[in-house]
């Protein structure tokens, strides 16, 4: 806000010289943002705010459904953008007015949301519905893959609270279905989206299929030969270590895949030998899947890169 003061003892003169006369201020659009005719005594004080577009307040309002027609628990937050600090704020149309911009224990309806500046020259004003959202509960259940290259995973989400309709997205809601039912994934990272038909309800999860037939480094596997893959954690280096070099009459085969099930490396150990080292110095830290397999057995093992 911008506050100008002409006073006529002092000889200063916007327009016309001592005496009568008038002062007018445009903005840059050659709009009248301020008009004087005058007619005043010693001085005439105008308020006005900078800017192409004259007095405006720029705010940003978030809102927090109820949680049924009959709770008052909806809350009304208002962020202002403007440089002033000096604001006061309505839910009511300006009936009433507070210097906190939260507004809480609301009951689902409409509300005239009005801010105003402390000199009350420069308002912003919005219609805000706090809207009824009784999903306040869901249950996943994921069913891992067996190995980073089968697709036979699973995702199912059902809520547990609500009355409406909703729709589904493991993509980060990129993608809807009405159904929460989904088949056939692979290896990766979910990012679950559900939100109800009316739209003031969305909840969002996150959940990592990993391979269901993984072993720990640590572990000895039941079946086949026994396979040791270390150190874990890692900072770069990975070995694959076989019992003994009569353990195998045949070469090992061996990849590696992130934990989106893309391949990183590959590699074999050769019959009669018993290690290779693999390199995982390029890659990110994080979680890293090891598979090792023959004609006839199969291992897979986790391994953390720092």
């Amino acid at each position: 806000m911008i506050t100008r003061m002409t006073t006529r003892a002092l000889g200063l003169r916007w327009c016309c010289g001592y005496g009568q006369g008038n002062f007018q201020v445009w903005n840059s659009e050659g709009e009248v943002i301020v008009y004087n005719d005058g007619d005043f005594d010693s001085e005439a004080v105008e308020s006005f705010c900078a800017g192409d577009s004259g007095c405006q307040i720029a705010a940003n309002v978030d809102v927090q459904p109820a949680s049924s027609e009959a709770a008052s628990d909806g809350v009304i937050t208002i962020q202002t953008l403007s440089a002033d600090d000096d604001f006061v704020f309505s839910i009511d149309g300006g009936q009433s007015f507070q210097s906190s911009n939260s507004f809480e224990g609301l009951a689902p309806g409409t509300y005239e949301v009005v801010v105003e500046n402390g000199a009350g020259t420069c308002t912003y004003t919005d219609s805000i519905v706090i809207a009824v959202c009784d999903f306040t509960d869901l249950e996943i259940t994921v069913t891992h893959p067996y190995s980073v290259l089968t697709t036979d995973g699973s995702i199912i989400i059902a809520p547990t609270s609500g009355e409406g309709s909703y729709l589904y997205s493991i993509d980060g809601g990129q993608n809807f279905e009405a159904t929460g039912v989904f088949m056939n994934l692979p290896v990766g990272e979910y990012n679950i989206v559900v939100t109800d038909t009316l739209g003031p309800c969305m909840y969002e999860f996150e959940r990592l299929l990993v391979p269901s037939g993984v072993v720990a480094v640590d572990e000895q596997a039941s079946i086949g030969p026994i396979i040791r893959v270390y150190p874990n954690p890692t900072d770069n280096q990975l070995s694959i270590e076989l019992e003994s070099s009569s353990a195998l009459s045949q070469s090992l085969q061996f990849i590696v895949f992130d934990r989106l099930g893309r391949v990183l490396e590959t590699g074999s150990i050769s019959a009669g030998s018993t290690r290779e080292t693999i390199w995982l110095g390029g890659y990110a830290p994080g979680t890293y899947f090891v598979k090792c397999l023959s004609e006839d057995f199969e291992q897979n093992f986790k391994v953390i890169k720092m």
